[in-house]
């Protein structure tokens, strides 16, 4: 750390409840056209203190103050990491933000530091540009982007949402090709699903512990998915309302797990993949009855964002596209920006700096709980310098 940083750092503390009408104000000013809503008591509570992975002395969220005011924050979502046969502490550094007076000071990258020293492992996804470059002054790794794929369910669902004239005129021409390749992702949800069955439930129990036991072996570098941290992310999450989690049986055995919820994207009803598990062989029948869901739903597309080596082939087979080939419809978009830092003589740096080693979805981060508090900035999109 700097001398600068060094400096900043003696005007950092952990943030307590009675903080929090003080940083609620301060996000308030940080963010003037959003709704922010994101750190009342209840999410204080759930991010903070029933997290089973926060340790007791931590309350996983850090403020900066300066001649008695805050001036920058920094959170983070903590969580247990399995790395090959080794499960250690880590955490996905989240809501950075530093006061426009203040940057360049290094209050940014005092916070950024004592979120990392707390955890063996730090994890960053979906940063600004300008917090990017943060995390790469200060050593992170730059794992290139979780990749963001859509499979088109109903071109006319997508059709009669486009408001524009030029994007209007642009799927009616790709209408006849589109129309065909929903058949025939059509054709191939049915084959894939045979012998399965998707089974809605209203909260994760015993069977989400079977599966972890039996996928989690399969991926070097994965967070926990057991019941407990299941339990936690979205069954007492103060958003749980909003997802639908579903087991994959084949037979009478759970095989997977799913968690969706619906959204819409340009005005366009999606269905987003928020999370899943299971044996790399199942990973594509449990996301083929995603297509099934989504026409229940109504939804034109189903999105997902993740990384996962093991499956992203026969993804493309089973009808998702990288989200560059369907630009014409939804706007220019990106991948994930995925960052990790991990000091230079841990013995696992090696295995945790390998993007190929990583199983990450959306739940991993806290963009899905951005999108729900209509905060874009929720993951260090603040420049905090």
């Amino acid at each position: 750390m700097s001398r600068l940083a060094q400096r900043a750092a003696q005007g950092i503390a952990q943030c307590t409840e009675a903080d929090l009408p003080e940083l609620r104000e301060f996000r308030e000013q940080m963010y003037p056209y959003q709704s922010v809503d994101q750190l009342p008591a209840a999410s204080f509570e759930w991010l903070s203190r029933t997290n089973p992975n926060t340790s007791p002395e931590s309350t996983g969220i850090w403020i900066c103050r300066r001649d008695g005011r805050i001036v920058g924050e920094q959170a983070e979502l903590s969580f247990s990491l399995k790395v090959a046969d080794e499960h250690l502490r880590a955490a996905t550094a989240i809501e950075l933000m530093v006061d426009p007076e203040w940057r360049l000071r290094g209050v940014g990258p005092a916070l950024s530091e004592v979120q990392r020293k707390g955890v063996r492992v730090a994890c960053a996804l979906w940063m600004s540009d300008a917090a990017y470059r943060l995390y790469q002054r200060s050593g992170w790794i730059d794992l290139g982007e979780v990749p963001h794929r859509v499979l088109l369910v109903s071109p006319l669902g997508v059709l009669r949402n486009v408001a524009t004239t030029k994007r209007r005129i642009a799927t009616l021409a790709i209408l006849p090709v589109a129309a065909m390749m929903c058949a025939y992702v059509a054709v191939r949800t049915r084959l894939r699903v045979r012998g399965t069955r998707l089974v809605e439930t209203d909260a994760f129990d015993e069977r989400a512990d079977e599966i972890w036991s039996e996928a989690s072996s399969s991926y070097e570098v994965i967070a926990h998915r057991d019941l407990q941290n299941l339990r936690w992310r979205f069954d007492e999450c103060p958003y749980a309302r909003h997802y639908r989690r579903f087991y994959l049986f084949r037979g009478a055995r759970p095989v997977g797990y799913l968690v969706v919820r619906p959204g819409r994207s340009r005005r366009v009803p999606i269905l987003k993949v928020v999370d899943y598990l299971a044996p790399p062989a199942t990973v594509p029948v449990l996301l083929a009855h995603t297509v099934r869901l989504a026409r229940r739903q109504s939804a034109a597309l189903v999105e997902i964002t993740t990384r996962d080596r093991l499956t992203s082939r026969r993804l493309t087979r089973l009808g998702f596209m990288p989200v560059e080939k369907v630009e014409r419809w939804r706007g220019e978009t990106t991948g994930v920006r995925f960052m990790v830092s991990v000091e230079d003589d841990d013995p696992i740096r090696e295995i945790v700096t390998t993007p190929g080693a990583w199983f990450v979805t959306t739940a991993d981060g806290d963009l899905d709980l951005a999108e729900f508090s209509q905060e874009p900035a929720a993951s260090a999109t603040g420049a905090g310098r």
